[in-house]
């Protein structure tokens, strides 16, 4: 079994280092998986990452995606639930409706008029996360160029 593979099934840890983007993530999310920590758990987790918060709910926490550098993009943000879980059926009520509140505010304080959502959740394998804990993105193309949104993995 490929070593990339078995560090995915480990689920005592957070992030998935098959699913990590480019050199700079692998690095980071190395020495998270060693330490064995959850990257999204606590905000100065995230601002340690090197992330841009940049609106914190009662229940979610916007950050601007640093692992994607592409000029195709206009946006790109990644909406983080305050607490730990992987699944949607996990999800409380309150929780939806402040995640759907938060992409409106999104879009209207970035004048984004289209674009794309995509939550990440449950098995890595499937979902193409790197952070095991749930999570969704915010894109918006920068043109009408289609640009790439990866789901499912690779194993190298």
């Amino acid at each position: 079994m490929k070593e990339k593979f078995k560090q995915r099934l480990d689920e005592n840890k957070f992030v998935d280092l098959a699913n990590c983007r480019n050199t700079s993530q692998q690095e980071k999310y190395l020495e998270i998986y060693k330490k064995n920590y959850d990257p999204f758990g606590e905000r100065s987790k995230i601002e340690d990452l090197g992330n841009e918060i940049i609106s914190d709910t009662d229940y979610w926490i916007v950050i601007r995606n640093q692992h994607y550098k592409d000029p195709k993009r206009k946006h790109h943000f990644v909406v983080i639930l305050k607490r730990f879980i992987k699944t949607t059926e996990e999800l409380r009520s309150e929780e939806i409706l402040d995640a759907f509140k938060t992409l409106s505010e999104i879009n209207l304080r970035f004048q984004i008029c289209g674009g794309a959502l995509l939550m990440r959740y449950g098995d890595t394998r499937l979902s193409g996360a790197s952070v095991k804990h749930l999570h969704f993105h915010i894109v918006e193309p920068s043109s009408n160029e289609a640009i790439p949104l990866y789901v499912g993995c690779k194993i190298d």
